[in-house]
């Protein structure tokens, strides 16, 4: 049953990736869950322990690799005395990074379990033994890594992984324990277990008490709008279009620039809180259904001969999905393929229950409306394959033509070209925008191809072409409208109240460009620059005037 619920699912991706006006290739995010769901999916119909065991082993390699990038990493900042330790791997980022080395470490774990029952590991006890100190190694070196690397996340998860493998491996052992202790040994124990939480949570907090404030802002502004796509949600991969007004709007309202949270507004639009994410993205009604499954996951059971890797896949879990609440582990492509391969291959090797392998095979109703479906995605596969090589040729020429600092008539007659097969490319349309707004006769198609872009892609750098656009063309009152919206969304950017300023006095609105003049005098100051010393005296000269 669950292969036809699996295809159905994907079906309904399929047809939104072919007839969707936001769902479809430009939509990065929804079109990497989809190609992601459609890879790991194929587990449902080929998916069993040993092909499990192989994707193990080779995710283990990749993990001695990685492993190895960070240890050279950390030794050549202690090389070249380093206060900051930039252990990245090949993610580019400490804290994915971090996080990527605790969910492989259930791997390793079980690897090294099969690997010391093999048949070679028990003729030769050397062979034994070197398997042990390898492993031992490893984890060692892993932990190193995590330490220096300072990710908080990494922390955190790391602590609940290991409680739950505690949990899942001693668990009855514990529980017999505890049901000796005195009552006055279990309050004594959950008193320190609070007070040690409590304490645990100040220090991480503020270890990086700016980034840990700007994650609470972000949190803070998405529960305000908790009502807003309630049910059925923004839409996968929509969430980055909406939150941009979202903030705006907060600082609008909120405009004291002694506040805590003034310093930390800035482009990002994940909220380093991926259920609150995805529950802003699928609304309720989805949201359920992912914790049904999850459930269903964490309910299954398993002969002793699977324990080992029923456990190794509910440990990779749980590590990403701790640390979703703190990073943004599901917009990694690693980690979501990751996640959501062990999800899958849990529902079908051990969800027996659940499956009909004579589907495929019958001759029954149930059977034909199962090949039916087969067959239609199939089909619109085909279309999509087609559709996205051309879009993937226009995209490549794009980027290279977007490297050349000269525009001419002929560049201009390429990004029309390219703009049939990327009209809904966010990005692509403010490049587009930008190339015809240096010809003042394109100026009016500028802005539409800007006002268009605005539906796909809300950035800093698009809305400030749209107001540059505005004024080039004349109306003053659209361009401050932006601008306005920008400075909300933006508050702590000199340089965007620094044109604010000037749009103001150029329409002869004294009054309201001292207002921004002396809100550009209050503003706390984050790194000095000249560039900033620059805005502030011509601030000064404005609001004496």
């Amino acid at each position: 049953m669950h292969h036809l619920i699996y295809l159905l699912f994907l079906l309904c991706f399929v047809m939104l990736v072919c007839i969707s006006k936001y769902y479809n290739v430009n939509n990065e995010h929804f079109f990497v869950v989809f190609i992601i769901l459609l890879s790991a999916g194929l587990f449902f119909f080929v998916g069993n322990d040993k092909v499990i065991g192989v994707v193990f082993s080779f995710l283990a390699i990749y993990f001695l690799f990685q492993l190895s990038l960070g240890v050279r990493q950390l030794f050549n900042a202690f090389h070249l005395q380093s206060r900051r330790f930039n252990i990245t791997g090949s993610f580019a980022n400490s804290g994915v990074y971090s996080v990527y080395i605790v969910a492989q470490l259930p791997i390793l774990v079980y690897d090294k379990k099969v690997l010391l029952g093999s048949t070679l590991a028990l003729m030769h006890r050397w062979i034994f033994l070197l398997i042990g100190v390898l492993y031992y190694v490893n984890i060692i070196l892993s932990l190193i890594l995590i330490y220096y690397a300072q990710s908080r996340t990494a922390f955190v998860t790391v602590l609940i992984t290991a409680l739950a493998y505690l949990y899942f491996t001693k668990g009855d052992i514990f529980k017999r324990w505890w049901l000796k202790q005195v009552s006055f040994f279990k309050a004594l124990f959950f008193l320190l277990l609070i007070s040690c939480l409590v304490v645990g949570a100040y220090a991480l907090f503020n270890q990086k008490r700016t980034s840990a404030i700007g994650r609470l802002m972000k949190t803070t502004i998405a529960m305000i709008h908790f009502d807003d796509h309630f049910w059925s949600g923004t839409g996968l991969g929509r969430f980055t279009c909406i939150y941009p007004e979202w903030q705006a709007e907060y600082f609008r309202s909120n405009a004291d620039t002694s506040g805590c949270y003034f310093n930390c507004a800035d482009e990002s639009y994940l909220l380093f809180n991926e259920p609150l994410q995805l529950l802003k993205e699928i609304g309720v009604v989805g949201f359920i259904m992912i914790t049904v499954i999850f459930l269903v996951f964490f309910s299954l059971r398993s002969s002793k001969r699977q324990r080992d890797l029923q456990i190794t896949l509910k440990l990779i879990v749980i590590a990403i999905v701790s640390a979703s609440f703190t990073s943004y582990s599901f917009h990694v492509n690693f980690l979501l393929l990751l996640l959501i391969f062990c999800l899958i291959s849990g529902l079908k090797i051990f969800g027996n229950d659940l499956s009909n392998p004579t589907l495929l095979c019958g001759k029954g109703l149930g059977a034909k409306f199962f090949k039916g479906v087969i067959f239609l995605c199939i089909l619109s596969l085909l279309w999509i394959t087609d559709n996205l090589f051309s879009k993937f040729y226009a995209c490549e020429n794009w980027l290279k033509d977007s490297r050349i600092l000269n525009v001419d008539k002929k560049t201009e007659v390429r990004y029309n070209a390219y703009y049939k097969e990327l009209s809904g490319n966010g990005k692509f349309l403010i490049d587009y925008g930008n190339v015809l707004l240096q010809d003042s006769l394109t100026c009016g198609r500028a802005i539409g191809i800007l006002e268009l872009a605005k539906d796909f892609y809300v950035s800093r750098q698009g809305i400030e072409q749209l107001a540059f656009a505005y004024e080039k063309n004349g109306d003053f009152h659209r361009a401050i409208h932006y601008q306005n919206w920008l400075s909300d969304f933006l508050p702590n950017k000199f340089q965007i109240k620094f044109d604010l300023m000037k749009l103001y006095l150029k329409i002869g609105d004294l009054y309201r460009a001292k207002k921004v003049a002396m809100y550009i005098l209050n503003m706390p100051i984050k790194v000095y620059s000249l560039e900033i010393l620059d805005i502030i005296n011509e601030a000064r000269k404005v609001a004496k005037n």
